[in-house]
């Protein structure tokens, strides 16, 4: 009896020594890695502007060396919203064209794998559904042609047959 409530004690404490281990590595798969992204304006609004028009920027590149193969187009504000850890205004500089410019820095999480994955899947299928819609008004165009051509040799050969 001894002898089992020892294994289960090791067992136990193993499983608790192990499991607290991965839980607080660094390498732990559920470690945010943090990239920045900075903005310059005239205005305070001109320059968080630009900083989520270079993140988005950003994200595009990170999706594109993800899945080279696939067309991206740039991702959408509220994509890029949604993985800001946190925004504030840095430094003010002077630029000499046009004086001061106000500096905006956001700070965003990574994307998870899934994620860029799922976001390549639908630009996948929006690519897809745009070369459908294309084929499919040329298709329609091409029937609505000869259908047209039909009726004028049609009406064409009422007249000729009338006169």
């Amino acid at each position: 009896m001894r002898l089992a409530a020892t294994i289960w004690m090791i067992a136990a404490a193993f499983w608790l020594r192990t499991a607290f281990l991965v839980s607080d590595g660094p390498t732990s798969p559920h470690a945010v890695a943090v990239w920045e992204s900075h903005g310059f304006g005239r205005t305070k609004e001109e320059a968080k502007d630009d900083a989520y028009h270079h993140a988005a920027e950003g994200l595009q590149a990170k999706i594109a060396e993800r899945s080279p193969d696939a067309a991206v187009r740039k991702p959408s504000q509220e994509l890029v919203k949604s993985l800001v850890v946190e925004g504030f205004e840095g430094e003010t500089i002077e630029v000499p064209p046009i004086g001061l410019a106000r500096r905006w820095v956001l700070r965003l999480r990574m994307p998870a794998e899934t994620l860029i994955d799922r976001y390549v899947e639908d630009e996948s299928r929006r690519i897809r559904a745009e070369s459908r819609r294309t084929n499919a008004a040329i298709a329609c165009g091409g029937v609505a042609l000869v259908l047209g051509a039909v009726w004028a040799y049609r009406l064409m050969r009422t007249r000729r047959t009338s006169a």
